[in-house]
This record gives C-alpha cells, sequence and structure tokens, in this order.
C-alpha cells in the first residue's frame, strides 16, 4: 500500500514539474496570454524602431499591452496577439516568418506594415507579406511642392476612398497628414485609404518623375479572417517632426487605425475609455488619510447594461455599478476611501471596469511618505518622459529616498515631503503660489533638479519662472556639434568639456563623457556652468541662427541658493533609458553619481552644521484700545513659531494687570495658563481669552509663552478702562427750568388778567 502512495507522489510530482517546465517555455517563447496584445516587430534591423516610435508605442501602452519582439517571429510570438505591427525591416524574412504572419491574420489578427522612401525600402520583403491581397510597394519617392512641409519630399496627403476603414478615419482625422516614403500599387480587392494631393508627382530612385498626380500611399485588404494595412511611410509614425507634429494628424490617423483594428480582431478588452484620477498621491506614513479616487467612463462601443466598477488596494475593497451606459454616454464615480501607510513606498490602487464578461484594469499608484525624505518626479505639469522610459535614472534616485510620482499641485504641504524634487521638462505652466513655494523650499535646503528640451518640445518662458531668480535662465534653442555627436544626428551630442571651477572639476573625476541633447543654458549671479562646450559646439533657434557659441554654451549648470541647491540640465534624454538607439542615462551615470555626491554631500554638511530653534512671537488681534467698566470682550492672542525648530511643550500665561481673564466668559480670575504642547516650525496657535476691568484707568493683558527648549516670550497689550456709563442729569435740569419759567409766565399773565376784570367791576 505504502508503495503505491510512493508511486502515485512521484508522478504527481514529475506531472507538476512537466507543468511548471512547459509554462515556463510557453512563457520564453510566446507572449503572455491576454485579451489586447499589439507585437511591435523589431527583429529585423528596423531603423524606425520602437526608440523612434516612442511616443506612439506610449499612446498604445495607455490603451492596450504592447509586447516588443526582438526575437524570429513564429506562431508562438503571435499567439494571443491583436495587431503586428512591422516598420519596414532591413533583414530579410524567413519563410517561416511570412508563413506564420500570414496564419496570424489568416485566423483573424491584423498586420500593418510600413514603407519607407526609394533609397530605403525594402519592397521585396514587404510585398512578400502584401502582394497577395494585391498591395505592392514600390521604390519611389513621393513629392509635392504645393502641399508639403520643410522639403517637398514630406507633402501632406489625406484620407481617401469610401471603403468601411476610410470612412471611419474620415470621423477621426481632420487635418492632413505628413509624409515619407513610397508610392503603393493597389489591385483586385484592396482599398485605398490614404492619397497624396492632385498636384503631386513619383521618382524613382535614378530621381526621375515616373507619375505626376494624385497616388495611392495608404491601402488595406482583407485575408481570411482578418485583415493587412500597409502604409508606404514608417516615418509617418515617429515620433521627431511627424508623430508629435500638432500641426498635422499623424497621431490621430495612427491611433484611430489601430482602433480600427483592434476592433476587427475583437480583441479589445472592453469598449469604454477609463480615466482614472487619485488624490493625494502622497500620504504621511503612520496617520489616517482621506482619499478620493475619481473614474471617468465612456462608452465608445454599443449600449453596456450592468456595468461593474471596482477599486481596490491592500487597504480597502469597494464597488460602485451602473445600470446602463449608452453609446457614446459618459459617466463618473467617486470612491472616497481611508489609508493609513504602514511604510514609505508605492501603494498600488487597482480600478477594474466590468460588462458583458469583458474587462478593463487600469493600476496607478500612490506613495507613502515621511517628510523631508522623499524624492518627488513631478507630473502635474504636462511632463511628457514617464516613469517606465527612465527606469535606471528611477532606481538611481531610489538610494536617496522612496521615489513618488505625483499629479498634484505643488506647495508647501506636498513640498514637506520632499528631499530632491525633479522636474522633468515641464510643458504647462506654473502658478505664481507654486513658483513661490519651490523658490522658498529651496531657500530652506530643497534640492531642485530641472531638465529642458530642444525649442520644440519646451517653453524657456515656463522655466525662467522657476529658475530666473536663482541666475539660470534657458535659451529657446538646440545645441549641436557636428564633430562630437551621433553620425547625422548633431543634435545627440557627446561632451566631456567641464567648467573651471570646484565643482566642475570635483565632478569631472572618473566621468568619460556626457551624452546631451536639449537646448543651453544663460547663466548669472551665484550659478555656475558644469558641463560647456567645445570649440565647435553651438547652440541654433529654430531658424538655425546661432545663439551662443564654443565655452559659452552651457548644458548642465548648478546655482546654490541659501541653504539649497538648484540643478538645471537643458536636455531630458540624459535620463532615458534608451533614444537614439543608445543607452542615454548608462552613459551618464558616472556624471550622476558624482554630481549628487557632491551636492548632497555639501547638502548634508550645511544641515549638521544648522541649529534647529524655535522663534515664538505673540500677536494680538480682534480687540478694542478702551473698555467701559463692568464690560468684556475678547481678546485674539496668535502664538507662530517663525523657528526652524519645534517648540516643546508650551504653555500659555494670560495675567489680568487692573483687569480680570477667563476661558469662557464665565469664571474669572487674575491670570488663566493654557496649555497648548508641540508648536511645529512655521506652525501658528490661535487663542481666545475673555478680559475686563476692574477699575478705571489703564489695564494691561501680559502674555507669557514658555516652552521646554526656549527662553520665555513675554508680549501684552493695553486697553483704557473707561467710566461706567452714567444718567445724564443736564436735559432734565434744562427741561424743569424752561416748564418752570412756562409756569412762571402762565401764573404772571393770568394774575395780571384777572387784576383787569377786579378794577372794572369797582367802576
Amino acid at each position: 500500500m505504502s508503495s503505491r502512495k510512493s508511486l502515485l507522489a512521484k508522478i504527481s510530482l514529475a506531472l507538476l514539474i512537466a507543468l511548471i517546465v512547459l509554462t515556463v517555455i510557453h512563457l520564453k517563447n510566446g507572449i503572455a496570454a491576454s485579451q489586447n496584445v499589439i507585437v511591435f516587430d523589431e527583429s529585423h534591423g528596423q531603423y524606425y524602431d520602437s526608440d523612434k516610435l516612442d511616443m506612439f508605442i506610449s499612446d498604445l501602452k495607455k490603451l492596450y499591452t504592447v509586447y516588443i519582439n526582438r526575437n524570429t517571429i513564429t506562431n508562438k510570438t503571435l499567439e494571443n496577439a491583436a495587431i503586428l505591427i512591422m516598420t519596414n525591416p532591413k533583414t530579410g524574412l524567413l519563410d517561416s516568418e511570412v508563413a506564420a504572419i500570414k496564419g496570424f491574420v489568416e485566423r483573424g489578427g491584423v498586420l500593418i506594415v510600413m514603407g519607407d522612401w526609394y533609397k530605403y525600402v525594402n519592397d521585396v520583403e514587404l510585398n512578400k507579406l502584401t502582394e497577395d491581397v494585391g498591395i505592392k510597394f514600390t521604390k519611389t519617392s513621393v513629392h509635392d511642392k504645393q502641399f508639403f512641409d520643410y522639403r517637398e519630399y514630406y507633402p501632406l496627403v489625406e484620407v481617401a476612398g469610401d471603403s468601411e476603414l476610410s470612412q471611419f478615419l474620415k470621423e477621426k482625422v481632420t487635418k492632413r497628414i505628413k509624409y515619407s516614403g513610397c508610392m503603393l500599387e493597389i489591385s483586385g480587392d484592396a482599398k485605398e485609404i490614404l492619397r497624396s494631393s492632385k498636384l503631386s508627382f513619383v521618382v524613382d530612385e535614378n530621381g526621375k518623375t515616373i507619375k505626376s498626380g494624385s497616388v495611392v500611399v495608404g491601402a488595406y485588404s482583407s485575408y481570411g479572417k482578418g485583415y493587412i494595412i500597409a502604409i508606404g511611410s514608417s516615418k509617418l509614425a515617429s515620433t521627431r517632426y511627424f508623430y508629435e507634429n500638432k500641426f498635422y494628424d499623424n497621431r490621430n490617423f495612427m491611433l484611430s487605425l489601430i482602433e480600427w483594428a483592434m476592433s476587427k480582431t475583437g480583441a479589445r478588452e472592453l469598449p469604454v475609455k477609463v480615466e482614472v484620477d487619485v488624490k493625494p498621491t502622497i500620504l504621511p506614513v503612520g496617520q489616517e488619510n482621506n482619499i478620493t479616487i475619481t473614474v471617468k467612463l465612456e462608452n465608445v462601443g454599443s449600449t453596456l447594461s450592468n456595468v461593474k466598477i471596482k477599486a481596490s488596494s491592500d487597504y480597502f475593497s469597494e464597488e460602485k455599478v451602473v445600470d446602463q451606459l449608452g453609446s457614446g454616454e459618459k459617466a463618473e464615480l467617486v470612491f472616497e476611501v481611508g489609508i493609513k501607510p504602514s511604510r514609505s513606498g508605492p501603494i498600488s490602487i487597482v480600478v477594474s471596469v466590468e460588462a458583458q464578461g469583458k474587462q478593463k484594469t487600469i493600476e496607478t499608484t500612490i506613495y507613502g511618505a515621511e517628510k523631508g525624505k522623499t524624492v518627488i518626479i513631478d507630473y502635474s505639469h504636462g511632463e511628457y518622459y514617464g516613469l517606465d522610459r527612465m527606469k535606471e535614472f528611477v532606481e538611481f534616485l531610489s538610494s536617496y529616498g522612496v521615489v513618488a510620482a505625483s499629479n498634484e499641485e505643488i506647495d508647501e504641504k506636498l513640498l514637506e515631503y520632499a528631499k530632491i524634487l525633479v522636474l522633468p521638462n515641464p510643458e504647462k505652466s506654473f502658478s505664481y503660489s507654486e513658483i513661490k513655494a519651490i523658490q522658498s523650499w529651496v531657500e530652506n535646503g530643497g534640492i531642485l533638479l530641472v531638465f529642458g528640451n530642444y525649442y520644440a518640445h519646451f517653453d524657456p518662458k515656463i522655466h525662467n519662472s522657476l529658475t530666473s531668480s536663482f541666475g539660470i535662465e534657458w535659451y529657446d534653442g538646440s545645441v549641436r556639434d557636428e564633430s562630437h555627436s551621433l553620425e547625422n544626428k548633431p543634435y545627440a551630442v557627446f561632451l566631456s568639456n567641464f567648467a573651471d571651477n570646484d565643482l566642475a572639476s570635483a565632478v569631472a573625476k572618473g566621468v568619460e563623457k556626457v551624452f546631451f541633447s536639449g537646448t543651453s543654458l544663460k547663466l548669472s549671479e551665484n550659478a555656475v556652468p558644469i558641463v560647456i562646450g567645445y570649440d565647435t559646439t553651438i547652440a541654433v533657434d529654430e531658424e538655425g541662427n546661432v545663439l551662443v557659441e564654443g565655452k559659452d554654451v552651457v548644458v548642465v549648470a548648478v546655482s546654490k541658493v541659501n541653504k539649497g541647491v538648484v540643478i538645471a540640465i537643458g536636455g531630458v534624454h540624459t535620463i532615458l533609458d534608451s533614444y537614439y538607439g543608445i543607452s542615454p542615462f548608462s552613459t551618464n551615470k558616472a556624471f550622476f553619481e558624482k554630481l549628487f555626491e557632491k551636492i548632497i554631500a555639501e547638502a548634508e554638511e550645511t544641515k549638521k552644521k544648522e541649529v534647529y530653534m524655535p522663534n515664538i512671537v505673540v500677536t494680538f488681534t480682534d480687540y478694542k484700545n478702551t473698555l467701559p467698566l463692568g464690560e468684556s470682550e475678547i481678546i485674539g492672542i496668535n502664538i507662530i513659531n517663525k523657528g526652524n525648530g519645534s517648540a516643546l511643550g508650551v504653555k500659555v500665561q494670560v495675567l489680568g494687570i487692573n483687569a480680570e481673564v477667563s476661558k469662557d466668559g464665565n469664571e474669572w480670575s487674575k491670570s488663566i495658563i493654557v496649555d497648548v504642547g508641540e508648536i511645529k516650525p512655521h506652525d501658528l496657535e490661535k487663542i481666545s481669552v475673555h478680559v475686563r476691568g476692574v477699575k478705571e484707568g489703564l489695564a494691561t493683558v501680559k502674555v507669557t509663552v514658555v516652552s521646554e527648549n526656549f527662553d520665555p516670550v513675554i508680549s501684552s497689550a493695553d486697553i483704557e478702562i473707561l467710566p461706567s456709563a452714567q444718567f445724564d442729569y443736564t436735559l432734565v435740569v434744562i427741561v424743569a427750568v424752561i416748564i418752570a419759567a412756562v409756569m412762571a409766565g402762565y401764573l404772571y399773565f393770568t394774575k395780571k388778567k384777572s387784576r383787569k376784570k377786579s378794577k372794572k367791576k369797582k367802576k
């Protein structure tokens, strides 16, 4: 019996091991199961990779699961995918890859392939995927001398055709699309979706015009249960000058194309747009906090019933239900919950929306924090690059405190938690109160790290509003160096030239080079340059005019302000994990280590030397200088700690001289004592005391504030006690005199009249 049990146990163990192995193999070779996956291929040496299309990829990640494929494409690669995107490949496709891709489309997937202009387009490989459905890439370039941006080979094209996809795109896309690529030839059931203007023309690889007039540059066709969509340009979706350009609709076109494609695969999790906002994002550890979670829904599909919205974390779980959400209808739900963080660090808030058996989940993060120990990265001012684009930098910052991303307005309360405040190229203006709060925080020991960008992606007025008072201003330009940059990218610069000052010299030790892309800085007052340009370095404006050159080009600067420090870096790309095909932060890590080591060490030394003491100030409010005897009034006493340390065990004695005092106006005495306790720096305690005089003359209210850790503070307020109000007899006397005079006159004239009558009788 025991041997049989032993055999069963061995079999069970073997099955378990086999299951684990199969699971690992599946996860290694394929994509983890999900209803909403887009595969972006980078396995064929594509120039237009996820770095070049980073803004597009970032947008996709907000709505879908995006998997960057760098291995051979197999059935496993596409097993759980809805859409495969392939920009112009440099290397060839294996026959097995072509078969896997076509099989994926036949089963209901959508393939989006994108070409290039004649010099680079790999028409042979692309046509392996598209010719079967009547779409052919050509070795050409589309030009337009009338409708173009910057150069004629960047023509402006439009949505065209009357197919289902064309109609869908026309409702979404309202402006022209900037293009750079080849012409497509279509036949059979293939349908156009993009066309150049009637004034355009097509040139071949010899520069010869082979066609004039409007041509097809985007098309699609069904294939099995799925679709193949072809665009003659990969650059159309690249960030720089194209996808990011707000004057054209490249971004809207690409996202609408994906939306339509996803709807055709049936893989969309739920046809509902979900926005989640959580306030506040920074929570004091060990304290109960009231959290507001706002969930906004928009139904972009057909009417939904019994929509369940659940908000949860390790601290709570609540659910609400919307009975019906019509097509195009919006709804807003608010969850009010309490959280008491037990430690510093991230707190995950998960919001799920479920209806008709489908679900969409949004995860956001708030943070438990301790005052003065947190590295806050601001995202309340339109900063573009999220934490997912700077993971290595975030890891580096974590050695200086808990790293928290905040979308709250910057005020004194938020900054109480900040040791370092990072602004990764803010693109929205700061309010006056935010500017004052940041400047005050820096002066009192904060470390402010501000990044910029080149002229197209930042507003120097926003940056100057924060840093000009610290001696740092920002040029509206772009740093260039033909001799010290990536190939064909003079704006992607490598610098190892450090300024001639003690701080720059200390930072330079052990730093080989600094990668930089952005603008230059203009310094004054206490600001000092750290990294500067070579003789070959220039900074130009949008028109190409030179703003500053040589060693006057400053890309990193530091300003020491009272107890704090401002670090200004002209380009946010310095901290990204990947850009321009390199790893900027990996290149710059040694520089940041040296810079922070020096700055933090000096800041800590300043704090050690600083003595933390309270500074109590007493003021009086809301009282009159005169008071009638017998009457009372209330005097307001304000006790403010203007120091940098807490006042402990504070007690306030209120003494009446020629007066009596009371806490409530009922029990009166010569003096009272109010126990206040701790008063933290900048805090205000208000006390109200009833006062009445005991005799006429000058009365004084004397306030003595004592504490465990500072000398007594004495202040007083004088009040003149007037005589109590008495009856005024003056008017009575005057009236009496008048009455007496009237009566006397009356009697006089009465007697005189009676005499006259008696004389007449005698006669």
